[in-house]
């Protein structure tokens, strides 16, 4: 609702091998977690107010396990997970 451009998140193993498919090596990585301010978030693609309502809607009736892995906040700041990638192409 707030991107049409994402289709779906790709996993750690398939940006691993897009990074190996394209002819990178040496691939150092980290995951960790990123917390995203809502107003922010939504304000940076222009979202349609009725959107942004509706994802807030979402979250409030998010499962308790989603809403713990997310770490929704009253106002509609949440995390995700992260993936630091970082590799060399041989010249």
């Amino acid at each position: 609702m707030r991107d049409n451009s994402h289709i779906r998140d790709y996993s750690f193993t398939e940006w691993l091998d897009f990074a190996r498919e394209a002819g990178f090596v040496n691939a150092r990585t980290h995951a960790g977690r990123l917390r995203l301010d809502f107003v922010p978030w939504i304000s940076r693609m222009k979202t349609d107010r009725r959107f942004s309502e509706a994802i807030r809607e979402l979250q409030k009736q998010a499962p308790r396990e989603v809403a713990e892995h997310y770490c929704f906040e009253k106002d509609g700041s949440f995390t995700v997970e992260i993936i630091f990638l970082m590799a060399t192409k041989p010249v």
